[in-house]
């Protein structure tokens, strides 16, 4: 963690709180004791993401946001969720 590898948010998140961090060290599984703590931030970032973009659409745009009507287009395609992402470059004929 010390050198940065494991990314800025994890750097982060370990001088926030070292108490946790700490806490994982005796474990014998810390490794996927560490995946569970950035698992738990990383859901807290998500959901704080999706309601800052749903408030600037229902503020700003004054529309309300698309997800119904992306998710029920995804289910109704859902072979584009099978392909494996490709680059720009790669879709391109």
């Amino acid at each position: 963690m010390r050198d940065g590898r494991l990314g800025p948010n994890v750097t982060k998140w370990v001088s926030e709180e070292p108490e946790a961090f700490l806490a994982l060290l005796p474990a014998t599984n810390s490794g996927a004791k560490l995946a569970d703590l950035c698992r738990e931030k990383l859901g807290a970032i998500t959901f704080q993401r999706a309601a800052m973009i749903e408030g600037v659409m229902r503020d700003v745009v004054q529309r309300d946001p698309p997800w119904p009507r992306r998710s029920s287009i995804m289910r109704k395609q859902p072979s584009c969720w099978a392909e494996p992402m490709r680059s720009a470059k790669e879709r391109k004929p």
